[in-house]
């Protein structure tokens, strides 16, 4: 019985740190995309994430790579973090593509990405995975960031990330 409740509590006390390790590298993303210190900061916390880290933290690399490329003046220096960051992010994707924050990062990104990259062609499946799944989404932040987002694209308020 001791082991358990010990079990049990060690899956809650992990559940906490990864959601509460979530939400705080989501804040820091959604500063990011306005902030270049706040961006540098994300890179740098994000530089150990490798191709055998949970996907959702390769999508978070993913986007430090892109929001570097955003806040980058030159424009190889610009293309080579655009690059870089749609691989990850496809790689995160697959590694589990029913993950509705990936899904929702990746609408983002292909909505705000110029045509003349070709980086749009996934939005409408994305868009319909996260209205499939955000009825049954029991992460509060999570639901109440996608359906702000799609009030503000709606009213074009978004600024672009």
């Amino acid at each position: 019985m001791k082991q358990v409740l010990l079990i049990a509590v060690l899956v809650l006390v992990y559940s906490f740190k990864a959601s509460t390790e979530r939400l705080a590298l989501r804040n820091l993303f959604y500063d990011a995309s306005e902030n270049s210190d706040s961006s540098e900061v994300l890179f740098e916390k994000m530089k150990l994430v490798d191709e055998n880290s949970p996907a959702i933290k390769i999508g978070f690399k993913a986007l430090s790579y892109l929001i570097e490329a955003k806040h980058s003046y030159n424009p190889y220096t610009k293309l080579s973090f655009f690059y870089k960051g749609t691989e990850l992010m496809e790689a995160s994707i697959k590694k589990d593509p029913s993950n509705i924050e990936l899904r929702f990062f990746r609408y983002i990104i292909q909505g705000n990405t110029p045509a003349f990259l070709g980086y749009k062609k996934n939005m409408k499946e994305d868009v319909n995975l996260i209205n499939k799944k955000l009825p049954n989404t029991d992460d509060p932040d999570l639901v109440k960031k996608i359906k702000q987002y799609f009030i503000d694209e709606k009213n074009n308020k978004w600024k672009k990330v």
